[in-house]
């Protein structure tokens, strides 16, 4: 018998239709029975240095869809990387979820994350090619900028790219976050190294600044008038307070915009194992995108055109903070700003 070769391309397409209908059922049959096992765990732990208000929203917004509680450990980038290492080589495991900027944290340390290839999570699977890893996934990618205090410094007047923070006329005006607290702040210090040289680095140290250990403790302390300039941050330290009525407002620095990602990964011994795979297929979801860009000015890899609320990518000269910062590079930066 034959087969018309007209029909053909009709039977093709028929064919790919069943193929991905199955799929989809499939998909559908593991995420069900993975929400079943994960309700049956009762419970997430999330250890990240983002935002308060954004590790809430997640918190809201996952326990919302799937009746599960959350708990949150927030702090620094730095403090997140070291207690859950610190805690993984003891046995001891806490943590369902990690969260921090730090690429090379994840991919550096494969048996302490679950390989997500092999998780049969639809939403990792989706995700952009270049913005994920078998262990991770970059959730955001932020302008970095400043927080000034609006009672105490105009519009006009703040600092509109990073060479006009070292104008003396901010000599003691100035919160700075700590360099040595996250690889944002140092990555951050090494952009502006890479772009001005020594010269800035020795500028900034004249200009007798108060450290604070995160951005989130340094955007509370310019709204409270401690001092006008907080930096370097991200808007979404600056966007909650001032929705609560802060006289703060949130600068994007130029020349250059420098940008950063924050990934999240499932933790291979969680002790809610189901929980935190649930979480990361949720988490790159529509709601869990939409919860991630709510009043917080940020890029995702999975909406590229801000139809969820995300902001578009900037143009011009922007840099992105490389990962995996040189130990004694950024040692003679530190020493260079005067800090230990």
């Amino acid at each position: 018998m034959k087969i018309s070769h007209k029909l053909a391309p009709l039977g093709v397409a028929i064919a790919m239709l069943v193929g991905s209908t199955a799929a989809f059922a499939q998909d559908d049959a593991a995420i069900a029975d993975l929400v079943a096992a994960a309700k049956a765990e009762g419970g997430l732990m999330i250890y990240s240095g983002a935002n308060t208000e954004q590790l809430q929203r997640y918190a809201d917004g996952f326990k919302s869809e799937y009746g599960i509680d959350v708990q949150i450990q927030r702090l620094t980038g730095a403090q997140t990387s070291q207690r859950f290492a610190t805690e993984t080589a003891a046995g001891v495991h806490l943590a369902d979820i990690v969260g921090t900027s730090e690429s090379s944290y994840y991919d550096d340390n494969t048996d302490w994350f679950v390989d997500m290839s092999q998780a049969h999570l639809p939403n990792y699977d989706k995700w952009p090619d270049d913005a994920k890893s078998k262990y991770r996934t970059v959730i955001t990618r932020g302008v970095l900028g400043l927080i000034y205090n609006t009672d105490m410094v105009s519009k006009d007047e703040a600092p509109k790219d990073w060479k006009d923070v070292i104008d003396p006329k901010w000599k003691g005006k100035i919160i700075l976050a700590d360099t040595q607290s996250s690889v944002n702040w140092g990555g951050w210090l090494k952009v502006m190294h890479d772009s001005f040289g020594d010269d800035y680095i020795k500028s900034l140290a004249g200009q007798d600044f108060q450290i604070v250990a995160s951005a989130q403790t340094g955007a509370q302390q310019v709204a409270a008038g401690a001092k006008p300039l907080n930096f370097p941050s991200a808007s979404s330290f600056a966007l909650s307070l001032k929705s609560e009525g802060a006289p703060i407002e949130y600068a994007f620095m130029a020349e250059p915009t420098v940008t950063n990602r924050f990934n999240f990964g499932a933790v291979a011994a969680a002790p809610h194992p189901n929980a935190a795979r649930l979480f990361m297929n949720w988490l790159l979801s529509d709601p869990g995108i939409t919860a991630t860009c709510t009043d917080n000015e940020v890029m995702s890899p999975g909406d590229p055109e801000g139809k969820l609320g995300c902001m578009a990518k900037p143009t011009g000269n922007v840099v992105e903070i490389a990962d995996g910062l040189d130990d004694a590079e950024m040692t003679k930066l530190f020493d260079m700003l005067g800090v230990k």
